[in-house]
């Protein structure tokens, strides 16, 4: 997969869903569970396509000089897209209110972009994502905070970048019930990391998945990019509305390299489908 480049960082985003739980004879391997879970993210990219949520997004931002403290409430749309003639799709942002002021023209344009132009419509997200990127509070431009990054790591085109181990076992509460879940640690290692800059640097990233063993369902998950201080947590439940797994919270910090600290936590509700099928070309 081509990287995508911002001012900073971009990185193109994955989504998981919930799936019938394969019941082993035996007790999984890593491999094994590690291949559920790309297959898990797999199946749901078709799950998720054309889906669109609400997010509420509060950002904070400490400045060790005078600026002292910063707030902003951000309130969005973002959309989880297949690639046609691919197994990827990634989400997209469209700020609508900031600290609760309507951004001009913003009201529904996501979803009429997606409907009024399906064959031609990828570039105009990305220009829409670029456009909301703006918002975020303090000097690192991105668009790469959405929920699902994450999820890209795990998808069976992308694990071989990755050096994966289990740490532990552990009971998590999930929704409503708690369940037993593999914690899996990942290390990317290769050359031409998912991430860059907008040099070409790479960022290699590390972190950990939250991941039910018996279908790959990921419930939860962290990563860090220690070249920019960054650090990206969400949690994932189960929408009845869908009948999918879906985001739920994220929460992220930053660090500038003259000390700025940027903090936010995101809000997801409100899921729902297109009425039309979109097909989504590079």
């Amino acid at each position: 997969m081509r990287p995508l480049l911002a001012t900073v960082l971009v990185v193109s985003s994955l989504c998981a869903a919930a799936a019938a739980p394969v019941r082993p004879t035996s007790a999984p391997s890593l491999r094994d569970v590690l291949d559920r879970a790309g297959q898990y993210v797999v199946r749901y990219g078709e799950s998720l396509t054309t889906v669109v949520a609400d997010e509420d997004y509060t950002q904070r931002l400490v400045s060790p000089s005078s600026d002292g403290v910063r707030e902003r409430a951000l309130h969005s749309e973002i959309a989880f897209v297949k690639l046609a003639d691919s197994t990827e799709w990634q989400g997209f942002r469209d700020v609508l209110s900031v600290d609760g002021a309507p951004v001009q023209g913003a009201g529904g344009r996501l979803e009429r972009v997606l409907r009024d132009a399906p064959l031609a419509v990828l570039p105009q997200v990305r220009l829409l994502a670029a456009e909301s990127a703006r918002y975020n509070l303090g000097s690192l431009h991105r668009d790469f905070n959405v929920p699902t990054t994450a999820l890209q790591f795990v998808h069976p085109e992308h694990q071989h970048r990755f050096r994966f181990s289990k740490r532990r076992e552990e009971t998590a509460q999930v929704s409503d019930s708690r369940e037993n879940v593999w914690v899996i640690e990942f290390h990317e290692r290769s050359h031409g990391t998912l991430i860059r800059t907008t040099s070409g640097k790479d960022v290699p990233v590390h972190g950990q998945l939250w991941i039910a063993p018996g279908d790959g369902r990921i419930v939860r998950s962290v990563f860090a990019a220690e070249a920019f201080k960054t650090e990206v947590a969400v949690t994932w439940g189960h929408d009845r509305h869908l009948a999918l797994w879906v985001p739920v919270e994220m929460r992220e910090r930053y660090e500038d390299p003259d000390g700025v600290e940027i903090t936010g936590t995101a809000r997801y509700s409100n899921y729902r489908r297109f009425d039309v099928t979109v097909r989504i070309v590079r």
